[in-house]
């Protein structure tokens, strides 16, 4: 039985992906390395969903070791910096219907993301959704040990929800994501930002129980029905 929600942050709930994306290409530019996000999302694996580590190691490798993995990434997190200041920051439309659905429900939702806790701050605050998810629920990078793919973080949710994580739901975006939520022994759903065809078909092969590419098109009620009927036989 499904007895508790954890959602990742950034792509399911807020999609910042664009943001991060331009940041790296820009950050690239600026020492010198003429990138573009289609390049990135070829040339790196797991670029999209990864994290900053994994796309700064990638640039860095596609220089030729010109430049650091750590110039990389300092000079995007520069650009991030300044860029994510005149966004608008809100939740993906029909996200908060979903959350209505689960609070209504009266089951516990939390949050598992490898977001550094500054970037999250910000985005929980901007967007509102610190109003909704309290803060013991909210576990970010310096929680765990192991990133993505690695279980931990879920594992995390789950003990914060005081449920087994064979008995958690999990939301996603990407393929580490939903690696994750697998090796937790977890269901996953993938509400993925990035809907060409090659990145949908490597989610469902990571093991999605769900696809959508977007909330809206989600009968979250519907689905939530199937989906406590699979996680009868899921954990074994």
């Amino acid at each position: 039985m499904i007895r508790g929600i954890a959602f990742d942050l950034e792509g399911p709930i807020i999609n910042v992906e664009s943001i991060h994306f331009e940041a790296f290409v820009r950050a690239a530019k600026g020492l010198g390395i003429d990138i573009t996000f289609e390049r990135i999302v070829q040339a790196i694996p797991n670029a999209i969903g990864g994290g900053d580590k994994v796309i700064s190691e990638g640039i860095s490798k596609m220089a030729g070791g010109r430049v650091s993995a750590e110039d990389v990434h300092d000079r995007k997190r520069q650009v991030y910096d300044e860029l994510i200041e005149t966004e608008t920051i809100t939740m993906r439309d029909g996200f908060k219907e979903v959350l209505d659905y689960f609070t209504q429900q009266k089951i516990p939702i939390s949050i598992g993301s490898l977001t550094p806790v500054n970037q999250a701050r910000l985005l929980l605050e901007r967007s509102g959704l610190d109003r909704f998810i309290p803060p013991e629920k909210i576990v970010l990078q310096d929680a765990v040990r192991n990133l993505k793919p690695a279980p931990d973080v879920f594992l995390e949710t789950a003990r914060r929800m005081r449920i087994s994580p064979t008995e958690q739901l999990i939301f996603e975006d990407s393929v580490p994501g939903v690696l994750a939520a697998r090796a937790a022994h977890s269901l996953v759903i993938a509400v993925p930002v990035y809907a060409f065809s090659e990145n949908l078909l490597q989610i469902v092969e990571a093991g999605a129980n769900r696809v959508f590419v977007d909330w809206k098109e989600m009968n979250i009620d519907q689905v939530f029905r199937n989906l406590q009927k699979d996680s009868a036989t899921y954990s074994s």
